[in-house]
């Protein structure tokens, strides 16, 4: 099954045409305005990449086969054919070959082929606008190819020449010099002339190219602008290229029929001797094509791209003068720059792997590694070989990598500072909280002397994982100050420790409560012990007079608390003296003398007073008389209030039983002298009861009127 060939695409239009993928759409009777770049065609020298190209333009009349030649130059690749009377071809299309070709030298390269718009396939009343279009357009073709085929039919007549007024415009606006002044043709491309359905020979002359030289490129005498022009176009031609070379070709055949289908298998042997011919032009087209080359400097696929589209910049500028070599210079230095922000991103990319921080010389020496690797795989790629181009390209590179290693330096230096301070302080943490767990067995001495080495070891655990690292020294530095104050710190509150525990003890053998003097007295009596038990290990201690009053405010906080403690005890002490003194002696009056609470005798106070003064403590004891006197107050009003309900209760049971004693009395009582008498009884009985309890003297009384009432009682029955 035969391959699918790969289809041109347009790689410029007219600015009011566009290509929707398969077709292009247009006018073709309207003013073509600016060159427009295509993305498909720019696709194809995108992909193309950094492989070196050889180009071929073929340019010349309309329908005149242009398209078919250039689909048998290549295999795989397909211009589109037309047969009828409107051109096919619009702008500039492109192809390339999909292998390498081998050039002379061994010089592998991809064909590119161009193929560009008919001279006169644009339909105008103005032939200016038409000439103007086709210079622009072959002007192009010319900056871009290393080959160019001019395509004419028959042999070629003053007409053709005309054509070819666009190499004379060409070579007016174009400026294609050297440091000398010179015209570089390097920058040019060479010319093939090939003449089409030409059955003639070229004798007497030697072959087509001496008969050019000798009957087609001779200059007139000028008797006017026509001759003129005619010469112009004779000395571009041989100035303008680098050489020319002059091909004919037969006709495919005599049948039109045959000429449309030229490819079909049935025209084979019709078509035979013209395709033996089409095989001769190829030989003659790979000989003399050579690499496309600007100065000194072959170029790839993606570096034409970048020269097209400042080529297209200039010309839609106008025809003035165009120098290539600045347009060339332009498209390198965007395609460096290109290059340098490429290779500073993928530096970015290849250093953000490395883990900071490090030491300076590390770091020096990881992105000098990675700079260097990006460095080869450049120059390995990029197309330019012009020795001072890509000597200034390297230093403009080296320029961009020392940005970046002077951006990780600083960015290694902050990491580093962070670094550093959370490593000493995670190290001296660690060896407080290591000498807290381990002093819990050592004498004060001991863990004094503990602390005094412990700066060394930080210093030697740090130094072990940030010797080198930027800042290390100076974070450290910062550290040790805070560090020493620590260690001073947790001196002192060792020293302050063991003070307060001999304090404590010291007040532990105080029994409380006691009056407030002796706790004062008592305290200094410690507080002088303790500091004096601790001289030695305050020559361990720095800031003396700091300590001084820590201790001082320390010691006073410990008093207050056996203050406190004092002041609790004797509270409790003096409630329960006064608790006891009461139970045991007013409840003792109160039996005595129920009557007490409605006067409380002053030696009852005093007694009561002084008892409390001999059993109370501390300072809790100056309350004693306000106290005592209001618990008397209290009990005497507990005490009132329990009477008055033990006397409501009494009368309670006083008239329930008075009651009761009536009914008895109505009971036995006869006619209206006995229920006088029963009431008197009742009467004696309830005063006798009430008397005893609210009113002892009138029970007598009371006794008396019962008495009579019964004895009267008596008399009746």
């Amino acid at each position: 099954m035969e391959t699918e060939k790969v289809r041109a695409v347009p790689l410029c239009l007219p600015e009011n045409w566009k290509f929707d993928g398969k077709t292009v759409i247009g006018d073709p009777s309207k003013c073509r305005g600016s060159i427009k770049l295509c993305q498909d065609g720019m696709k194809v020298l995108e992909e193309i990449g950094d492989d070196e190209i050889a180009v071929i333009c073929i340019i010349g009349p309309a329908r005149s086969g242009k398209s078919y030649l250039l689909s048998k130059l290549v295999d795989g690749v397909s211009f589109e054919v037309g047969h009828g009377v409107v051109a096919k071809t619009t702008g500039i299309w492109i192809a390339c070959s999909q292998e390498k070709k081998e050039m002379e030298g061994n010089q592998k390269v991809r064909i590119v082929l161009l193929d560009a718009e008919g001279a006169g396939a644009l339909s105008t009343e103005d032939d200016s606008v038409s000439r103007e279009w086709d210079t622009k357009l072959y002007s192009l073709g010319c900056l871009l190819s290393s080959l160019m085929i001019y395509n004419s039919k028959n042999l070629p007549e003053s007409v053709d020449l005309e054509r070819l007024q666009f190499v004379a415009n060409f070579s007016r606006a174009v400026s294609t010099v050297d440091h000398t002044g010179d015209y570089n043709k390097d920058c040019a491309p060479k010319l093939l002339w090939l003449l089409r359905d030409v059955l003639d020979d070229p004798e007497p002359f030697k072959d087509w190219g001496d008969y050019f030289g000798k009957k087609v490129l001779v200059k007139r005498p000028e008797r006017g602008q026509s001759d003129r022009s005619f010469n112009d176009v004779v000395d571009a031609i041989i100035t303008v290229f680098q050489s020319y070379t002059v091909k004919a070709l037969p006709p495919p055949s005599k049948s039109s029929t045959v000429c449309k289908y030229l490819d079909k298998p049935e025209y084979s042997e019709d078509v035979q001797e013209f395709l033996e011919q089409i095989e001769d032009v190829k030989r003659t087209i790979f000989n003399i094509v050579c690499v496309k080359k600007l100065g000194t400097a072959s170029v790839s696929g993606k570096g034409l791209l970048y020269v097209l589209k400042e080529y297209v910049k200039e010309l839609n500028k106008g025809l003035g003068v165009m120098n290539i070599r600045t347009c060339w210079d332009a498209a390198i230095s965007f395609y460096l720059n290109n290059i340098i922000q490429s290779s500073y991103e993928e530096l970015e990319i290849e250093i953000k792997e490395i883990e900071l921080p490090k030491t300076k010389e590390e770091i020096n020496r990881r992105h000098t590694v990675v700079t260097q690797t990006i460095e080869r795989e450049v120059l390995q790629t990029i197309f330019i070989k012009e020795q001072n181009i890509v000597h200034n390209f390297l230093e403009n590179l080296k320029g961009k990598f020392f940005l970046s290693l002077k951006n990780l330096q600083s960015r290694n230096v902050a990491v580093s500072k962070h670094f550093c301070k959370n490593l000493v302080e995670k190290i001296s943490n660690s060896h407080f909280e290591k000498n807290r767990q381990n002093s819990s067995s050592l004498s004060t001495i001991e863990q004094l002397q503990l602390y005094d080495k412990v700066m060394k070891t930080i210093c030697d655990e740090y130094m072990k994982t940030a010797n080198g690292l930027p800042k290390a020294e100076k974070v450290f530095e910062q550290s040790k100050i805070q560090i020493l104050k620590q260690v001073q710190s947790t001196k002192q509150l060792i020293i302050m420790k063991k003070i307060c525990k001999i304090y404590e003890a010291q007040m532990k053998t105080l029994e409380l409560p006691v009056e407030v003097n002796q706790l004062r007295e008592k305290s200094e009596e410690a507080k002088l012990r303790a500091l004096d038990s601790c001289r030695e290990e305050e020559t361990y201690t720095e800031h003396m007079d700091t300590f001084k009053k820590d201790k001082e405010e320390k010691l006073s906080s410990l008093f207050a608390q056996v203050q406190g403690k004092n002041q609790e005890s004797s509270l409790t002490l003096c409630n329960t003296v006064m608790n006891e003194i009461l139970r045991n002696n007013i409840l003792k009056e109160i039996i005595k003398n129920p009557s007490i609470f409605d006067r409380i005798p002053s030696s009852i106070v005093e007694k009561l007073v002084q008892k409390y003064e001999e059993k109370a403590k501390g300072p809790a004891k100056s309350q004693t008389e306000i106290d005592l006197k209001a618990k008397l107050e209290q009990l005497r009003d507990e005490a009132i209030k329990v009477r008055s309900q033990r006397r409501q209760k009494v009368k309670d049971g006083i008239l329930e039983t008075a009651v009761e004693v009536g009914e008895v009395a109505i009971e036995v009582g006869v006619g209206t002298c006995r229920f006088a008498v029963a009431a008197s009884m009742v009467a004696g009985a309830v005063g006798v009861v009430v008397s005893l309890v609210v009113m002892p003297p009138l029970a007598p009384a009371c006794a008396g009127i019962f008495t009579l009432g019964y004895i009267i009682d008596k008399q009746i029955s």
